[in-house]
């Protein structure tokens, strides 16, 4: 690495200074990329100026300047200058400017001007000689983030000589694959780090652009690619029976929507193929995946290998627990469930029976990737929500078999984009349709000031023999945030709202014994209204839920809510959702309230979700271990997002990762990166 002292002004305080902005040497000096630009390649006249509401480049004589003592004893200079078309003033706080200039001469000045005190004046300005080389007029002008003590001028003639130095002591060298720049009509390397910095036209500054969007977003569809690649492999399962599974699907209580029928002939291709599955099942809140994973296990099980299917929350993996060897109990089908909250003997029960095969389908959650638990002839993997678990709990799990089929579900609709960049190591099903007995839920936004109309409406439900849940975002009282909590507000319902009707408490901290009598007394009708935190996001099915009401719903983002929304309307019985939030609420959470009420469409939601919210925030654990994209966007690069994923996998299956300098860096990188799991 180039060190920084190397470039002249960069004093020991300056690097410091540098360093805030994770600088640390020359490389990345000249990755240190513009966070916009401005043409200042024509003068503007004075005149004009002030019109512009912007920095603006004037070309100006000096007339005359003086020194001024201000009230407060400050010194400051003031500068009339003049061109052809009006006179101003230049009012400068350094003592040391008049040094620099001299009545008569023509400078450059770039700056912001405004009309006051009958004159134009600028107090926000640079001045420098007429250079035709200048960095900061003459030009299309960068202009970076800045730190204390850094300006626009420095950062510009450090990152100029640090270009110089490079080429000088390396050479811009390719590192890009010779038929990969041909083929996307690549700018060359050195062109790119120079007219990303100091373009000469727009269009040399897009290609320069492009091609830093297109390198950055190629390393992380190259590692998708190779993430693939380790999970896809070979495999010695054979599937060439499906006389239950068809005998099943007839005998299910429902009709199979089109959209899950699609969907299950893409995993059952998949796993009939002679590589392994892995494959993203997503669909909204209620369009019935389970019901798909199900068939697939069911198909392993015909077939003679076990299966799993893993979850967040014990909860979730009770009700599935139950619902599954429901729909089973007629097929000799073995279900077991395996949690951590199991006893010492129940759990050496179970690590027995599943080692030996006796179960067919086991249901848990984290406690079934233990190192204890050992797998007779596990064939299928399922993971329900799966943005609730780590790339390392599930690398765990799969190498509990052998080029396992892998199902990953997830109830948060994915945009496109998301799908391509952060998700490209998976094929795609989506379930895009519910079942055709169910009604749009209704969703209204109160204010506190009308909560008594929120509740009456729940009591009217109740009435009508159905049930409901309350939703708060603490457990306990907060003293910096001014929010209701759930224990708080649910001993005031009881005892001041609901006080004729039945209230059930679930929150994260009760013991797994609480939680199940609470979810138990909704279950079996024991209670008319559950009382609760996001704990129930997932993992609560209520056939007779017809109304959700969430208080302080301005302090949920969109997918948070549409799930917390997806608890109810789970029947053919007509469901309302309630937001309530205070009178007054910024921007962003009327704009999701707004979105709540238009639609319950999950795909749409979940667009609007990242326009709000960012991807970080959208993916939560998934994006862990990668840097992010400091260029490319997720919603408007589309295309080079394509492009990318497209010659990545194509280097990938090909065999061509030393193919470049740069290629075999990143391949290394993964190599060292995924060593355990390789290996295994």
């Amino acid at each position: 690495m180039l060190r920084l002292e190397l470039i002249k002004g960069i004093s020991t305080k300056r690097k410091s200074l540098l360093e805030r902005l994770n600088i640390f040497s020359i490389q990345d000096l000249i990755s240190f990329f513009p966070k916009k630009y401005k043409d200042f390649r024509e003068f503007t006249p004075i005149i004009k100026s002030f019109f512009m509401q912007d920095e603006v480049v004037i070309k100006a004589r000096v007339v005359d300047f003086e020194n001024i003592l201000t009230k407060n004893n400050k010194k400051i200079t003031k500068i009339k200058i003049e061109d052809n078309s009006a006179t101003a003033y230049l009012i400068s706080f350094n003592p040391y400017i008049k040094n620099k200039i001299a009545i008569g001469k023509e400078y450059v000045i770039v700056g912001f001007f405004s009309y006051q005190f009958d004159r134009i004046e600028s107090s926000q300005f640079i001045i420098e000689e007429v250079n035709d080389n200048s960095l900061n007029y003459g030009r299309i002008v960068p202009f970076y983030s800045l730190t204390e003590g850094i300006t626009q001028k420095m950062l510009r003639d450090w990152i100029y000589d640090a270009l110089n130095i490079v080429e000088r002591e390396y050479g811009f060298k390719e590192n890009l694959p010779k038929f990969l720049v041909e083929k996307r009509h690549l700018i060359s390397r050195k062109d790119a780090f120079y007219n990303i910095h100091f373009p000469s036209t727009f269009d040399l500054l897009n290609r320069a652009i492009y091609r830093f969007k297109y390198t950055e977003t190629l390393k992380l569809e190259f590692n998708m690619a190779l993430n693939k690649s380790i999970l896809v492999r070979k495999k010695d399962r054979i599937y060439s029976h499906d006389n239950i599974l068809k005998e099943f699907i007839n005998k299910l209580p429902f009709k199979l929507t089109s959209a899950q029928i699609k969907a299950f002939d893409e995993i059952k291709k998949d796993m009939s193929s002679s590589y392994s599955m892995h494959r993203l099942l997503q669909g909204d809140v209620g369009s019935g995946k389970t019901i798909v994973s199900l068939l697939a296990m069911v198909y392993a099980y015909e077939n003679g290998y076990q299966s799993l299917i893993m979850v967040p929350t014990d909860i979730l993996a009770k009700q599935h627990y139950e619902k599954i060897s429901s729909l089973v109990k007629d097929f000799k089908i073995r279900v077991g469930i395996f949690t951590g909250s199991l006893s010492s003997s129940e759990r050496l029960l179970m690590l027995k029976m599943i080692s030996s095969g006796e179960i067919d389908i086991i249901v848990g959650t984290h406690a079934l990737f233990s190192d204890d638990v050992s797998y007779k002839n596990l064939g299928l993997i399922v993971i329900d929500e799966q943005h609730k678990f780590g790339v390392i709990q599930r690398a765990k799990l799969i190498n509990k078999a052998y080029n396992p089929d892998i199902l990953v579900m997830t109830a948060t609709p994915i945009p496109r984009t998301l799908g391509l960049t952060f998700f490209g190591d998976m094929d795609i099903s989506i379930i895009d349709e519910k079942p055709a007995n169910r009604k749009k839920i209704i969703t209204k936004w109160y204010t506190e000031s009308k909560i008594n109309k929120v509740f009456d409406a729940a009591k009217e439900e109740i009435k009508k023999g159905n049930q409901g849940y309350i939703i708060y975002p603490l457990i306990e009282d907060s003293e910096k945030l001014d929010l209701k909590s759930v224990t708080t507000m649910f001993d005031y319902l009881q005892k001041e709202v609901f006080k004729d009707y039945r209230l059930v408490l679930l929150h994260g901290r009760m013991s797994d014994e609480e939680k199940d009598e609470s979810v138990k007394k909704l279950l079996k009708k024991e209670a008319d209204i559950l009382v609760s935190t996001t704990v129930i996001e997932v993992g609560i099915d209520i056939p007779s839920a017809s109304f959700i009401i969430i208080e302080n719903a301005h302090r949920f983002g969109l997918s948070t809510l549409h799930q917390l929304r997806g608890r109810v309307g789970r029947s053919n019985i007509q469901s309302y959702c309630f937001l309530v939030t205070p009178d007054k609420i910024n921007e962003d959470s009327i704009a999701r309230m707004k979105i709540m009420c238009e639609t319950d469409d999950g795909f749409r939601i979940s667009e609007e979700d990242l326009k709000i919210r960012g991807v970080g925030e959208f993916l939560g654990t998934r994006q862990k271990g990668f840097s992010g994209l400091k260029l490319t966007s997720i919603l408007s690069d589309t295309k080079i997002i394509k492009e990318t994923r497209d010659d990545a996998f194509y280097i990938v299956e090909r065999g061509l990762t030393g193919s470049s300098s740069l290629i075999k860096h990143w391949y290394d990188e993964f190599i060292e990166r995924n060593k355990d799991i390789i290996r295994t």
